[in-house]
């Protein structure tokens, strides 16, 4: 496999075409694992993720392709967040 300065320098002898062809595998890839991760949740779970400085928790409301509806515990904002960044929320049984 190759390392990260491999793969840079390989990007800088590249034309535009070839370029654009790695761009679009790199988007294809960020989709395939953002939808790998929705996967992973379900309506009801626990989730954290940060937003505007701080650590939100809440319920999934809705899972889309990439994206999860949350429903902020404390409060009744619902937020759309990228599967990515999010964290499922461990029970207190599964702590101990």
């Amino acid at each position: 496999m190759m390392n990260v300065q491999d793969v840079i320098a390989a990007i800088h002898r590249m034309d535009n075409d070839e370029l654009n062809r790695v761009v679009e595998t790199i988007k294809m890839r960020r989709n395939y694992n953002a939808r790998q991760k929705a996967r992973t949740f379900a309506v009801g779970d626990r989730v954290s993720f940060a937003a505007r400085g701080m650590q939100v928790v809440g319920t999934v409301t809705k899972v889309n392709p990439k994206n999860l509806q949350v429903l902020q515990s404390n409060s009744h904002t619902v937020w759309r967040v990228h599967a990515n960044l999010l964290s499922p929320v461990k029970k207190m049984s599964e702590v101990s």
